[in-house]
């Protein structure tokens, strides 16, 4: 049988923390070199394997990135949405203010003035077009009644 030798963090602690300066013995120096291939070969097959798409690993790798991209566009999605809700909102505002303004105009004693002779105008234009229609009618009334008088 075949004796390994563990190597550990005390290894440094017992030859310091240049290995480069001392010489190590050769048993020591061989694992060293056999565990710095092994980790070698082993992140050489961890990086062979993480392009593989056929794993568990892979697989779950997939779904992880197809998730991430879904939500980031579901993220781009809801930006525009709120960028649009606050545009509407912000037009809503500025309708309302001009509303607003708008009635506040309307409020001025000078407005109100105005608004007051454009309505008596109206008022006096319809009496005059109610008296011209009442002088036709009775008119046409007297021309009737002369009418069958003769």
């Amino acid at each position: 049988k075949r004796k390994t030798l563990s190597l550990s963090s005390g290894i440094n602690a017992e030859y310091g923390q240049d290995r480069k300066d001392k010489v190590l013995p050769a048993d020591v120096q061989l694992a060293l070199d056999l565990q710095k291939d092994r980790l070698e070969k082993h992140q050489q097959s961890i990086e062979q394997v993480s392009s593989w798409g056929n794993t568990i690993v892979g697989k779950r790798n997939k779904r992880l990135n197809a998730r991430r991209i879904r939500e980031e566009q579901e993220e781009l999605e809801r930006q525009k949405l709120d960028i649009e809700e606050a545009e509407i909102k912000a037009a809503e505002r500025r309708a309302a203010i001009e509303h607003a303004k708008k009635l506040q105009y309307y409020q001025t004693d000078r407005v109100k003035g105005f608004h007051g002779a454009l309505l008596l105008s109206e008022v006096i234009k319809e009496r005059e077009a109610q008296i011209a229609l009442k002088k036709e009618i009775n008119n046409a009334m007297k021309n009737a009644d002369d009418h069958l008088l003769q």
